[in-house]
C-alpha cells in the first residue's frame, strides 16, 4: 500500500498555463474513453482499471514487520505469476483497500507476500476473512499507451511520490522515460487507483485512455491512503468523462460533493478539499470543508456546498489534519 500526496511547493513549480481551452468530450462507459485536455497543466486520473486475475477467500493472514503473507487455499496460482500486481479487498471493513503485492518474493500455489502488517499500528486492519482479486497495476506505459496522444519529448505526466515531491515523466516516440533526461526507462511506473496525477501539453489535445489492458470498470468503493497536513492529490476513479459545460454528458459526468464521502472523513472546521480548473492553470477552483454534517465552504465554514459537482476524471487535493484512509464510495454500483 502506497502513500500518494502533493505537496503545495510542487503545484507551484509546474510549469505556467499556455492557454485556455476546454473542448467537448467523447465518453464510452467500458473498454476506453477519450477527453480533452487543455494546453497548460491541469489535473486528472485516470478512470479504468485492469481486469481481475483472480477472485476468491482469504483463508489466513500472517503479520510481518513490514511484510505478510496472505493465503487462500482454494488457490492455485503458477509460480511467480504476480510480478506487478496488488491485491483489492473487496469485503469487510477495509472493503476497496488496495495492497502491494511483494514483487521480490515468488508466490506459491496459495499464498502471497504483500507489502504491509496485517496486524498493530499501521496494519492493512484486515480480518483473515475477506474475499479479494488480484488486479496487474496500471503504469504510464498501459494508462498513457503509445504517448496517448501527448507530444513526445515536450509534453509531461507528473506522478507524486511518498515523499511528496513530484516526478515528471514524458514519452520519447516509443515508450515512457523519465522526463528530465529522457533517458530512464518508466514505462512500468505504478498508476494507483484514485492517484491523481498532473498532464502539462504544449496545446490542447484529445487523449486516449483504455482499449487495451487498462479497459475495466471498477465497482465499490476504493480507499486511499493520505497523509496529515499535506495536500494528497485523489481522483474520481469513473470513466464517463466530459470536461466542457456545454457538453450534453457534462452534467452526468459529474458527482456531487455530497457523494464523495467528504463530510464524515473530514474533521469539522479543519480539513480541506481544493478542486483546480480544467483550463490550463491549475488554479484553485473551490475550497471545501466540513461543518461536521455538510459539505461548505473552506473559506466561511457557513456556505453549503453538498450539491457542487465534481468532475469524473478530475483530481482534487483533500489535506486531512492527520495520516488516514480516505474511502471513495462506490461511484459505479
Amino acid at each position: 500500500m502506497k502513500r500518494l500526496l502533493i505537496t503545495a511547493v510542487a503545484l507551484a513549480s509546474l510549469p505556467a498555463a499556455q492557454a485556455q481551452t476546454a473542448l467537448t468530450s467523447s465518453t464510452p462507459v467500458i473498454g476506453f474513453y477519450k477527453f480533452d485536455v487543455p494546453a497548460g497543466t491541469s489535473a486528472w486520473t485516470c478512470g479504468l482499471v485492469t481486469k481481475k486475475q483472480f477472485q476468491g477467500a482469504i483463508s489466513s493472514t500472517v503479520a510481518g514487520a513490514s511484510k505478510s503473507t496472505i493465503t487462500a487455499s482454494t488457490a492455485n496460482w503458477l509460480p511467480r505469476e504476480f510480478d506487478l500486481h496488488y491485491v483489492e479487498i473487496l469485503s469487510g471493513p477495509q472493503t476497496g483497500l488496495i495492497i502491494d503485492i511483494d514483487p521480490s518474493t515468488p508466490n506459491t500455489a496459495t499464498e502471497l507476500t504483500v507489502l504491509g502488517k496485517t496486524t498493530g499500528l499501521g496494519s492493512l486492519g484486515l480480518t483473515g476473512t475477506e474475499t479479494f482479486c488480484i488486479r496487474h497495476h496500471a503504469t504510464l506505459g498501459t494508462v498513457f499507451k503509445n504517448g496517448a496522444g501527448l507530444q513526445a519529448f515536450s509534453d509531461l505526466v507528473t506522478l507524486v511520490g511518498d515523499d511528496g515531491k513530484g516526478k515528471p515523466f514524458g514519452f520519447d516516440g516509443a515508450a515512457w522515460v523519465d522526463g528530465i533526461g529522457f533517458t530512464i526507462a518508466s514505462d512500468n511506473k505504478i498508476i494507483y487507483p484514485g492517484q491523481g496525477f498532473l498532464i502539462t501539453s504544449g496545446s490542447s489535445v484529445q487523449l486516449t485512455f483504455g482499449g487495451d489492458v487498462v479497459a475495466y470498470v471498477r465497482s465499490g468503493p476504493l480507499k486511499v491512503p493520505v497523509y496529515g497536513g499535506k495536500q494528497n492529490l485523489v481522483g474520481i476513479v469513473n470513466p464517463l468523462v466530459s470536461t466542457n459545460p456545454t457538453d450534453p454528458n457534462y452534467t452526468t459526468s459529474s458527482v456531487l460533493g455530497s457523494g464523495l464521502g467528504l463530510v464524515n472523513f473530514l474533521d469539522p472546521f479543519s480539513g480541506i478539499i481544493s478542486t483546480y480548473s480544467t483550463d490550463g492553470g491549475l488554479k484553485t477552483a473551490a475550497v471545501f470543508g466540513s461543518d461536521g454534517a455538510t459539505l461548505v465552504d473552506g473559506i466561511n465554514f457557513t456556505t453549503d456546498r453538498s450539491n457542487t459537482p465534481f468532475r469524473n476524471g478530475s483530481a482534487f487535493t483533500v489535506t486531512p489534519p492527520a495520516d488516514a484512509l480516505y474511502t471513495q464510495p462506490a461511484i459505479i454500483p
